[in-house]
């Protein structure tokens, strides 16, 4: 609670990462019990007025999907993702951001399904100085 009050009192925008709005998908990808310990923390934010339309305190979440797949078009799932939050737990927030993952080094198995011509490993670039 004393992190949420600072977080309102200072304006501070949150985006927090939310991988589904179905529990089972969350704790699939992040471990038992997160999803749970997610909505309460999403619903303590929304206590203080995050994600609550006039407030003035924003509370976007992030769609990171699991595996290597692009994500859905980001207003559709933001829709779903409104209504769903909604409906089951009271949760608002602003906007949904969705993400797609470069599989570097954590997915060598999958690399056939991007391209079955990439070859691994990938060089990346020198850091920019």
């Amino acid at each position: 609670e004393d992190l949420a009050a600072f977080l309102a009192e200072h304006k501070v925008q949150v985006v927090a990462s939310l991988p589904c709005y179905a529990e089972s998908n969350v704790d699939e990808q992040r471990g038992r019990g997160v999803f749970e310990r997610s909505i309460k923390g999403l619903q303590l934010l929304n206590s203080f007025g995050y994600g609550v339309e006039g407030s003035g305190l924003e509370l976007n979440l992030v769609y990171n999907p699991n595996g290597v797949f692009l994500a859905p078009e980001e207003k559709k799932l933001e829709e779903a993702y409104k209504s769903e939050l909604s409906k089951c737990y009271g949760i608002t927030f602003n906007r949904l951001l969705c993400l797609n993952n470069m599989p570097v080094k954590r997915c060598l198995s999958c690399s056939t399904v991007l391209s079955p011509s990439l070859s691994l490993p990938l060089s990346l670039p020198p850091p920019l100085s």
